[in-house]
């Protein structure tokens, strides 16, 4: 399977996440038609999207037809408000999972809802590996990058996924600022 975009936190039906995050839209149906919109604009049919969690909190159906609007294959990784991996499945998720390791850019990258240090949620973070990189979701955070994290959330890429085109240039960007200070990572 080659993954063609990432993506995460969407929160399709969350009114509230609107003002929490400060997103530019001014109802739900709005949020909702422009994500899809704009995931399109960047994704084909034949694409696979990696999705970092945290995807719906509408009712079931809903959340199936959003779902099946969008281009692509869908590959999840669980977030802390997504249903059971069967209920994902069944929403029409082609695999559903904790997290995963990819080779990205000669690099190994895991990919997980959390980041590093949640206090939140600390049993379900990642163990810091000063070989790996983080791809991840959860924060809301406008940034792409923090340290050796990726950030994939919609409120860091304009409500877009992410391009593996724009994480690889991320992930050697990163690496060879690595290899310049031995220091670092």
């Amino acid at each position: 399977m080659q993954i063609a975009a990432f993506t995460s936190d969407p929160h399709y039906g969350h009114k509230n996440i609107i003002r929490y995050c400060n997103r530019p839209f001014s109802s739900i149906d709005e949020m909702t038609r422009e994500l899809i919109a704009r995931y399109n604009s960047k994704v084909s049919q034949t694409d696979t999207v990696l999705w970092g969690g945290d995807c719906f909190f509408c009712p079931f159906s809903d959340a199936r037809q959003i779902l099946q609007e969008l281009n692509g294959s869908k590959v999840l990784i669980l977030g802390n408000h997504d249903r059971g991996a069967g209920s994902m499945a069944v929403i029409g998720f082609s695999i559903v999972m904790e997290e995963c390791v990819l080779n990205i850019a000669g690099q190994t990258v895991r990919v997980k809802h959390y980041p590093y240090d949640d206090k939140r949620y600390q049993s379900r973070c990642p163990i810091r590996d000063k070989h790996e990189m983080l791809i991840h979701g959860h924060t809301h955070s406008p940034n792409k990058l923090d340290g050796k994290q990726i950030h994939i959330g919609v409120d860091a890429w304009n409500y877009t996924p992410a391009l593996m085109s724009e994480i690889e240039e991320i992930v050697t960007q990163n690496r060879t600022n690595h290899l310049d200070d031995p220091n670092k990572g």
